[in-house]
């Protein structure tokens, strides 16, 4: 009964519309003030639908040219070739995403840059290339050395590589930095142009959250370049997310090629300021003072001097493998 009651119901609604839109097709066509009115709201409708499609249009030729300059349409990396300043050379001739995933022409023409940025990286054999550089030139620096060097003395390295290339640079302050640990300017120029951000990680490799936070920053800052130094290596998600962008991707053995490149008064001055002193036991970065070795229920690691005074300082760092073998 239900069912025929809806069917009923159903039918009666049909046939009232069906009346409805005969009783106008009639009036259209009898009364011409009728016919008018309809005439006029069919043009408004058409209007409409025209200008709704030209939005459309618009909006999806400005999506696809912002995707196209940030290099994120759905999640895709865009393959856009990579745009180099050219007030900001300090580490042009590195390893960008762009250079180690796209393979160069070899009728592309090379831009004209000072001889201690346009060098080639010598062609790396084996673990030793390092130390045979070393045996040839005792100014050279090593890979032994750069993975030595705690946090805070790898950021001034490249602080004084940087500012041996004619620009200013100099670190962030003490504490959280935001993701930015060296401020790059131009000679006389207070403003930064680009964010330097360092990790002293060469037994891992650096993820895409850390490349992707001095990204934020760059862009809340509207800072144009940025470059992420580490003395390890990069993982394909965070190269991959580089591409397209104003970044540029350095290894540790990138840095190293950099330095070496320099003239053997700048390599000489560097490595003795960065292996003056204790240059080996990391800093705490609330603190500003050198870590003292604590044993755990997990075995040793690197605490802050500050821990029992007051205020109390609880940073800690975990131990290297290379730190745990000499204090063997």
């Amino acid at each position: 009964m239900r069912r025929r009651h809806r069917r009923d119901h159903t039918e009666k609604l049909v046939s009232a519309a069906a009346g409805f839109v005969g009783l106008i097709v009639v009036a259209c066509i009898a009364v011409p003030g009728v016919r008018a009115v309809f005439a006029g709201i069919l043009q408004l409708l058409f209007v409409g639908i025209g200008i709704s499609l030209v939005i459309f249009i618009g909006w999806v030729l400005f999506r696809h040219y912002r995707d196209a300059k940030t290099g994120e349409s759905r999640g895709v990396p865009n393959t856009a070739p990579q745009r180099v300043a050219q007030e900001e050379p300090f580490f042009r001739s590195g390893r960008s995403a762009v250079e180690k995933t796209q393979p160069k022409s070899k009728a592309a023409t090379q831009p004209q840059t000072p001889a201690f940025f346009s060098f080639r990286r010598p062609p790396i054999e084996d673990e030793g290339c390092e130390s045979s550089l070393a045996d040839k030139d005792r100014t050279a620096m090593s890979k032994e050395l750069l993975d030595a060097l705690e946090w805070r003395r790898f950021e001034e390295l490249v602080t004084w590589y940087i500012q041996k290339t004619g620009l200013d640079a100099k670190r962030s302050r003490v504490g959280a930095d935001g993701g930015v640990d060296v401020l790059v300017s131009k000679k006389g120029d207070p403003t930064p142009f680009a964010y330097v951000q360092c990790k002293a990680w060469h037994q891992y490799k650096v993820g895409i959250k850390p490349v992707r936070e001095l990204f934020g920053v760059m862009a809340s800052d509207r800072i144009q370049r940025g470059y992420f130094v580490t003395t390890g290596e990069f993982t394909e998600e965070a190269l991959c997310f580089a591409q397209g962008k104003e970044m540029i991707l350095l290894t540790g053995r990138d840095m190293l090629s950099k330095i070496n490149a320099l003239s053997e008064s700048d390599r000489t001055e560097i490595l003795r300021r960065i292996t003056a002193g204790d240059y080996t036991t990391p800093t705490c970065p609330r603190c500003d003072v050198k870590m003292v070795r604590r044993t755990g229920s997990d075995g040793d690691f690197w605490g802050c001097v500050n821990y029992s005074k007051r205020p109390s300082c609880r940073q800690t760092f975990k131990m290297r493998e290379m730190e745990r073998s000499a204090a063997e």
